[in-house]
């Protein structure tokens, strides 16, 4: 009998352990955690000379939301009339360095890498290297033995039914923790390639980063190069985002931020992933300017043509006429805001990002020529930057207006002169 109790005894010791090492990353917000520091309100500011004037509301507003999200350290960008008018960071990029953020400081972007992502995929329909209603099968040669055909269409809008992460029985045990190196989008695929669809393409909406690895593959096919190159080459180096990149885990990138896991005040590092094989789903480095930089392209179709643009932004209907639940289009979210601005409803198309140790959300604003950018080095989720981002928003319209007022009533005395 004690045999039998020592053997259960060991086997019970046995999978706790077993358990503790695989389920260690979901773990850390309980262990290991220190006293946050106060982030310092010095900070690093741009801002145009005709926005000077709401400089301080705009720091004011940031630092109460950081304070709010007890954010380690936060960064935000705004773009009006195909400019950026300001971009301010406040807080810690390295809380151990004491190192402080700037505006350069990279953060992990998260899903907004899906909306990047959709700007390479729409320069390659310009270039007639793809067709959105093509199937991905036609392209990479290596998926789709046991799969109906997918459209690029239905991968870039999560009708495919493609699934997205799920546990599994390894170190991590949950595949959005891998920090495993993939070297070869081949591997990247096959990590879903076999799996069951979720449901028959184009019948269904199921988000999946995994979509957008198939996506990323055929875009490589199609470019003949890597992935990251083509993005570097034809979207990053045209727009001039010289801060977006993929997150190398292996790779020293002097201006990335460090990423934590923040709870009731207290920090400790988040757990080391690796993105290699999602980079064109959640696997983007990046910077709120960058993104502000990107929406400016977009908005006043300085790098696409103005119907590639409306298709990117034009939600996708399921095969039964419904529209899909997240009104999502081609990586990119489309809805409408009632408490911007009085009397209005406002138009906003946005997306964010949730990722291990860093949160973004991008929106913008197209009947104000406006975008407005934040992130966030530590874990959570996206939606916690709506309000603060709206905040920003509220600053800057009013401000707009009397400007555009005084414009006119300026162009009206001087055609009144011209008369005289």
């Amino acid at each position: 009998m004690k045999k039998v109790l020592l053997g259960l005894a060991i086997t019970i010791l046995s999978l706790a352990l077993l358990g503790a090492i695989m389920f260690y990353p979901l773990l850390l917000p309980y262990v290991g955690l220190r006293s946050l520091p106060d982030i310092p309100t010095s900070s690093t500011a741009v801002v145009k000379s005709q926005w000077q004037q709401v400089e301080p509301d705009l720091k004011e507003s940031l630092i109460a939301t950081a304070k709010k999200l007890d954010a380690p350290g936060i960064s935000a960008a705004i773009s009006l009339n195909n400019e950026v008018i300001w971009a301010q960071a406040l807080g810690y990029a390295d809380i151990d360095e004491e190192k402080l953020a700037s505006v350069q400081t990279q953060f992990r972007v998260g899903s907004v890498s899906k909306s990047i992502t959709s700007i390479g995929l729409a320069k390659m329909v310009e270039d007639g290297l793809v067709e959105l209603d093509q199937t991905v099968q036609s392209y990479v040669p290596y998926f789709g033995a046991n799969q109906p055909d997918i459209t690029l269409r239905q991968l870039a809008s999560h009708t495919s039914g493609i699934r997205h992460y799920r546990p599994c029985f390894c170190f991590p045990a949950y595949e959005s923790l891998s920090n495993r190196q993939f070297d070869k989008m081949e591997e990247s695929v096959a990590i879903f390639a076999k799996d069951d669809l979720q449901f028959e393409p184009g019948h269904g909406f199921r988000y999946s980063t995994y979509g957008y690895t198939l996506l990323s593959a055929a875009m490589e096919e199609a470019s003949g190069e890597p992935f990251l190159n083509y993005m570097e080459n034809k979207v990053f180096r045209p727009l001039q985002m010289t801060q977006t990149m993929g997150d190398w885990s292996n790779t020293e990138i002097p201006q990335r931020a460090s990423f934590y896991i923040v709870r009731n005040g207290k920090y400790r590092e988040a757990y080391s992933v690796n993105s290699s094989y999602k980079w064109a789903g959640g696997g983007m480095l990046s910077t709120p300017t960058d993104l502000v930089k990107m929406a400016n392209a977009l908005l006043n179709n300085r790098f696409l043509k103005q119907g590639t643009k409306e298709e990117l932004w034009e939600p996708i209907l399921l095969a039964n006429g419904e529209m899909n639940p997240q009104h999502y289009a081609l990586g990119w979210r489309i809805g409408e805001l009632s408490k911007l601005v009085p009397d209005e409803s406002v138009k906003i198309i946005h997306h964010g990002g949730t990722i291990t140790g860093s949160i973004t959300l991008l929106i913008l604003f197209p009947e104000y020529d406006m975008s407005i950018a934040m992130m966030v080095n530590r874990s959570g989720s996206s939606g916690e930057l709506f309000k603060p981002i709206f905040d920003l928003a509220k600053i800057i319209l009013p401000t707009k207006a009397a400007m555009e007022k005084e414009m006119e009533q300026k162009h009206a005395e001087a055609s009144t002169l011209e008369s005289k």
